[in-house]
């Protein structure tokens, strides 16, 4: 493992709560940025960018690359999603009334004739509180009608019936980030337009599934103090319980997870106004306050602990109204920041633990001693990382909470160290990582055909079949057992050191692990993303743009303006302004230039345009953004 130092692209803005600090121009593969000194330096700041030597996976998909990572995080998680709350039965029963699920669908279908319009599915199972896990085989021969859910249900006599807050919490944060997807006007449309109603469809569906889990965890698993309970089942109509608290873990998740329902309910108009419930949003202000008040002065007694407790300060701070609840949840995500930097983590899973809390307080807080933290435990990480295998060393199993947590750390360190760090080298490691375990070792089951899961507009949009599936994957007649197999997460891999490869190690599904990993997944695909704003913590950049600064201005989906003019020898400082609900960047590839923005930031490199420059575009990297317009011209003054 070679540990090299270069000179540090762009300038660092020295601010808090910047949620991604994306300042620095990424290194092209050779160091070279294209300002003609081949050192990667972009003309600004004297820091350090580290960089890390990591192999690329032996064996691996010719043209597989982070792209690929973020689609396949896309529909994986998706996958992941549909499967287990609307279809298997894997939960307390939700059964909404039809008037209530009629009103949904008119909601956000009111494209004209010929478009894209809601078709109701049949036996639907939805739930208010979603089991522990259970054997994800089906239970019923394939009748031929895919829009029939009783084709998809799993055997009930393997459920796992426990009610856990762990996956609870996750399910709730997961159906609550695909929602705000669905319908943000940006991806799935708004509900006049010709296409994207079943996904708008889908999306107001998870959101009365978010609420009415996140209600029925809130009136039933929580004890006399307040604290959500270590288990429960739900027997004859009624939850049981003997009322022991959960971990320290579990109570921040139950936090965070919350926060983000609150976070929603209070902004329902940036998803085409259907997700409003001012009822709902009351009470569950004075709830969310009052549990955070309970674990303010919690110390957590494990790395996990620790950093849930501060990614739940973040999204806390960023949804409650009350400004002396966030000074303080934010004067707490500063302590937990300096409690990680002093531990020793044992092992790549507690490293990365480790980095994705300590990434929390350095981008929110602007701690650069936290930051630096979780830069030295990453590049440990890698010295026992095996590129060539996607392996680390004395790691013989993982599950699938484990490799959500890596995953989780790689793409928090690609989206908020990389002006200390080279993204390149994170994103080599994510790939090869992403590739070996959950593609080739066998982590997700099966991947039903992209006709079946996607939308027309997404099919038309995704050209690339390897987006939907890795080639090889079975789809879900031919994945296990005598009717087939539901497209989700087995529970662990094992690593063969011998063949230098993983596979499946226990096919049963763990419903907190695989929606853990999922969320981690669906936010390295950025559309949504897991870093949330904190209010009142953004410095933005001056409006004003003085000689050698070009600014542009970024929405959904277009740029502003649409041509850059670059003279050729002349340093100039790219502003980049999101005015835009979700996040976005601007990429110059062929100048290693890269900038992002998360929605209401200005972030901004400082590099110096080569003599020969090449470069003739500009766009948003982010898939999909660029298909929907987010591109323009470069040319050489």
């Amino acid at each position: 493992m070679l540990i090299t130092t270069l000179r540090r692209r762009g300038v660092r803005i020295a601010a808090v709560g910047l949620a991604f600090m994306l300042v620095a121009a990424a290194c092209s593969d050779d160091n070279d940025n294209g300002d003609g000194d081949g050192d990667g330096d972009s003309g600004g700041g004297g820091d350090a960018v580290r960089t890390v030597e990591v192999a690329t996976l032996t064996g691996g998909l010719d043209g597989y690359d982070i792209e690929s990572v973020a689609w396949n995080g896309y529909w994986y998680s998706r996958y992941n999603l549909g499967s287990v709350v609307m279809m298997a039965g894997m939960g307390v029963p939700l059964e909404p009334p039809m008037e209530a699920v009629m009103a949904m669908a008119a909601a956000i279908d009111q494209g004209p004739e010929g478009g894209e319009h809601v078709v109701m599915p049949m036996n639907a199972n939805l739930i208010q509180a979603v089991y522990a896990g259970g054997d994800a085989t089906f239970a019923n021969a394939f009748n031929g009608d895919p829009n029939d859910f009783t084709n998809w249900l799993w055997s009930p006599e393997a459920l796992d019936t426990r009610l856990l807050p762990s996956a609870q919490a996750q399910t709730i944060l997961k159906e609550i980030e695909w929602a705000k997807l669905f319908n943000n006007g940006g991806w799935a449309g708004t509900p006049t337009d010709d296409f994207g109603a079943m996904d708008r469809f889908k999306g107001v569906v998870l959101f009365a599934e978010a609420k009415a889990q996140a209600r029925f965890a809130l009136d039933n698993l929580r004890n006399a103090n307040g604290l959500f309970v270590a288990e429960a089942r739900f027997e004859n109509d009624a939850v049981v319980t003997d009322g022991s608290a959960g971990s320290d873990a579990d109570q921040f998740m139950m936090l965070t997870a919350l926060s983000d329902l609150r976070l929603t309910l209070s902004n329902a108009a940036d998803f085409n106004g259907v997700y409003g419930d001012s009822e709902y949003l009351a009470a569950l202000e004075s709830e969310v306050d009052a549990l955070f008040g309970l674990l303010e002065d919690v110390k957590p007694a494990t790395i996990l602990g620790q950093s849930q407790a501060a990614q739940a300060m973040v999204w806390f701070a960023t949804a409650t109204t009350d400004e002396a609840l966030r000074e303080r949840a934010l004067d707490r995500l500063d302590a937990l920041g300096d409690e990680l930097a002093d531990v020793s983590p044992s092992g790549v899973v507690e490293q990365a633990r480790a980095i994705r809390g300590l990434l929390e307080s350095s981008r929110v807080l602007g701690n650069e001693a936290h930051l630096d933290a979780a830069v030295d435990l990453f590049v440990e990480m890698m010295a026992a990382y095996d590129g060539a295998t996607g392996s680390f060393d004395g790691v013989g199993t993982l599950d699938t909470w484990e490799i959500g947590d890596i995953i989780g750390a790689l793409n928090s360190l690609r989206f908020n160290a990389t002006d200390v760090v080279r993204r390149s080298d994170v994103e080599t490691a994510l790939t090869g990582f992403f590739e070996a375990t959950v593609n080739v070792g066998g982590l997700l089951r099966s991947a039903p055909p992209k006709e079946m899961e996607a939308s027309p507009f997404e099919v038309e949009r995704l050209a690339d079949p390897v987006y939907f599936a890795y080639p090889g994957m079975p789809t879900p007649d031919a994945a296990g057992g005598p009717n087939g197999s539901s497209s989700v997460d087995v529970a662990v891999i094992g690593f063969d050191a011998a063949a230098g490869v993983w596979s499946p190690a226990d096919t049963r599904y763990d419903t907190a692990g695989a929606m853990h990993a999922s969320n981690e997944m669906f936010w390295v695909w950025g559309f949504q993303n897991g870093f949330p704003v904190v209010p009142g913590t953004t410095v933005r950049a001056g409006s004003e743009t003085g000689e050698g600064v070009i600014e542009v201005v970024a929405t959904e989906f277009a740029f502003g303006p649409v041509s850059l003019d670059l003279a050729p020898g002349e340093q100039v400082t790219l502003r980049l302004r999101n005015e835009g609900a979700i996040v976005h960047n601007l990429e110059i590839a062929e100048l290693g230039v890269f900038v992002e923005a998360a929605p209401g930031q200005v972030t901004e490199v400082t590099f110096t345009v080569p003599v020969d420059s090449a470069a003739s575009e500009f766009f948003c990297n982010i898939p999909g953004h660029r298909e929907a317009g987010m591109e323009g011209a470069v040319t050489s003054g």
